[in-house]
């Protein structure tokens, strides 16, 4: 009897792998799958991005969010933090990540010019998956805007980007890269004017460069990353 279930329990491991390797993320929502419990090494090297979640890292990273790695050789793994004014795009970019993390965001409370600011963190487990985006954005561990941005920069990731790091202004929309250099804001303008045929300029603040989408391109730019914003 426990030869039988030994070949029935090999035959149903066999079977499980065999399945895990065939199935297909749907391009939706990934629904909430977190778990605090510890995922095996071939969970984590079997686990994957999709074009689109792909393109949703995209538009946070050229935003707020940034990798982490504890030692050069160990895996990335995907944090964003904005103002708890931002719950809304934070919740759904959560519903859109939760797949790839281990526990809910948090809250983390700091102080700054003697006053309390509340701000919501999400933070994904480290995956082998997100080595590539790492080693496209992170250079002597300075963020920087890739080589390949016009490739990557997608409807989606431009919606995330605007999301993340857009303000009214003027009726047009200022993009905030102060964290950028002026040669990788001169990259994704060039992006969006040649991908996206959107106009754009540089307008400054403090000293740091920002992009500036005026009112007349509105309507277009409306069109193209309409579809992916939150309500």
């Amino acid at each position: 009897i426990s030869f039988v279930f030994c070949r029935i329990h090999t035959k149903s491991v066999q079977l499980q792998k065999s399945l895990s390797n065939q199935l297909v993320i749907w391009e939706g929502s990934q629904g909430s799958s977190i778990s605090p419990i510890k995922i095996s090494q071939y969970v984590r090297n079997s686990t994957k991005l999709t074009p689109k979640i792909e393109g949703v890292l995209v538009g946070a990273l050229l935003s707020d969010g940034w990798f982490q790695k504890e030692k050069s050789n160990w895996n990335a793994r995907f944090a964003i933090k904005q103002s708890f004014k931002s719950f809304e795009y934070l919740w759904h970019l959560f519903n859109l990540l939760s797949y790839l993390c281990s526990g809910m965001p948090f809250i983390s409370k700091t102080w700054k010019r003697d006053k309390l600011f509340y701000a919501l963190t999400i933070q994904t487990r480290a995956y082998p998956c997100l080595n590539e985006l790492y080693a496209m954005f992170i250079v002597n561990k300075v963020k920087v805007v890739p080589s390949n941005i016009y490739d990557l920069l997608t409807p989606i990731a431009l919606a995330h980007w605007i999301m993340g790091d857009g303000a009214a202004r003027n009726e047009g929309l200022t993009l905030c890269t102060d964290n950028f250099t002026l040669p990788d804001v001169i990259k994704l303008m060039n992006v969006l004017r040649i991908k996206f045929n959107i106009e754009c300029s540089i307008h400054y603040n403090v000293r740091k460069p920002r992009i500036y989408i005026p009112k007349y391109e509105m309507v277009k730019l409306r069109g193209i990353v309409g579809p992916f914003m939150v309500d």
